[in-house]
């Protein structure tokens, strides 16, 4: 366990632009966030490795490189039905919320400059990702969070290999969700 004061998270929406979204991270020594708006996505944090610790803020559509993603999850399981996907009404018990275990591996550790600064980062991270599914009626918090200070298990192999060794070496979290 580390002493750790976590930063303020906000979350919201641009005055007149209700299909917008705002997440607004702050901590003692960063800012991070991001406001979405039919003009793009403008981003807002630190320059890495900056002495003077300056701030950033960009749309992500000016970007020169195209942001590549590759899903390591395996479609090996059961699709979803027509019945799945529909929009149902649902309602939610308003105290339900989904909590979180959160496993910080050591390369962002030491990317970030230690494990509060790591820390900093993946809370505000969430912020955004909670943003999101707040919009869906779904309430989470991080219940507890795990960073590696020596390389973890499964910092190299195939997607697949490190998934294996994360599953064997992950046990019981007192959390909904480990991530």
């Amino acid at each position: 366990p580390i002493t750790y004061t976590p930063g303020v998270h906000y979350k919201g929406i641009v005055e007149g632009e209700s299909a917008s979204i705002v997440a607004l991270s702050v901590f003692k020594d960063q800012i991070m966030g991001m406001i979405s708006t039919r003009r793009g996505n403008f981003v807002i944090g630190r320059i890495n490795n900056d002495p003077e610790n300056k701030h950033i803020i960009y749309n992500d559509k000016d970007l020169d490189k195209p942001f590549e993603f590759e899903c390591g999850t395996r479609d090996d399981g059961l699709g979803y039905t027509k019945e799945m996907l529909e929009n149902k009404l649902m309602s939610r018990d308003a105290n339900d919320c989904v909590r979180l275990h959160i496993v910080i591996n050591n390369d962002i550790v030491v990317d970030k400059g230690g494990v509060v600064p790591a820390t900093d980062f993946v809370t505000g991270l969430y912020n955004l990702s909670f943003t999101i599914f707040t919009n869906e009626s779904i309430n989470m918090m991080i219940n507890e969070i795990f960073a590696w200070t020596t390389p973890s298990p499964y910092h190299s192999g195939t997607n697949q290999q490190k998934l294996a060794a994360f599953k064997a070496n992950t046990s019981f979290f007192g959390a909904d969700l480990d991530q």
